[in-house]
């Protein structure tokens, strides 16, 4: 997992990016940075899951197409219900609705994923509260 030095203040949003593509998690991490949010990163399912067992987190921006990424949600929204309704999904596809998964409850942006879109959804999570547990 990759961290900001810093700790967070009262003030920034928590957010943890999830994404097995290198490029695109470290650019989204830094675009979220650079929007004054304190961002941890993970390349993947367990990896994301040993930060929300760390870790209280605000925001989860990560790819529904990710290996073992339904996993991944179940598992954090079992370990931290809190989190359910704080996933942010970037997805190449529309998704049909779910029986009690994913789609019931989370967000979703399509790829390409525009910037302006990305944080527009992270400041509507954000407005629910601050780290749920």
């Amino acid at each position: 997992m990759d961290h900001v030095p810093s700790q967070p203040t009262s003030d920034m949003l928590s957010v943890l990016v999830v994404d097995d593509d290198r490029e695109l998690r470290e650019t989204l991490s830094l675009f979220l940075r650079d929007c004054g949010c304190y961002v941890t990163a993970a390349a993947g399912g367990v990896e994301g899951l040993q930060a929300v067992i760390l870790d209280a987190f605000d925001v989860v921006v990560t790819d529904i197409e990710l290996h073992g990424g339904e996993w991944f949600w179940r598992e954090a929204t079992t370990l931290r219900p809190g989190l359910r309704g704080r996933f942010i999904f970037c997805t190449g596809e529309h998704l049909s609705p779910g029986v009690d998964g994913p789609t019931d409850s989370e967000r979703f942006i399509l790829k390409p994923i525009r910037a302006e879109t990305l944080w527009q959804q992270v400041q509507a999570v954000g407005a629910r509260g601050r780290n749920p547990s």
